[in-house]
C-alpha cells in the first residue's frame, strides 16, 4: 500500500500525469542556450563543450541534433571614463 492508501500500483497515466507515457522521446523538441563568458576564446571552448553535450544526447536517445547559432557577442570593452 502506498502512503495515500491506494494500491502500491498505478497505471502509467496516473504515474506520470504530466508527461503521459514515461520514457518517450517526443518527435521533436527545442531548447535555447545563451552562454556567456568575459573572452571569446573561452566561449569557444563552452560552446563546443555543450555541443558534445547535445551530440550525446542525441546519441543516447537515437536522434537527430541542430544547431543555430542567433548571435554572437564579443569581448567586453570597458568604457574607462563612465567608470
Amino acid at each position: 500500500m502506498a502512503p495515500d492508501g491506494t494500491p502500491g500500483y498505478l497505471d502509467p497515466i496516473r504515474r506520470y500525469p504530466r508527461c503521459g507515457q514515461p520514457n518517450v522521446v517526443p518527435a521533436e523538441a527545442q531548447v535555447w542556450y545563451f552562454v556567456r563568458s568575459n573572452t571569446h576564446d573561452e566561449i569557444v571552448k563552452v560552446f563546443d563543450w555543450v555541443r558534445q553535450i547535445a551530440d550525446g544526447a542525441a546519441l543516447m536517445s537515437k536522434t537527430k541534433v541542430g544547431v543555430t547559432i542567433d548571435t554572437d557577442c564579443h569581448e567586453v570593452v570597458p568604457n574607462l571614463p563612465l567608470a
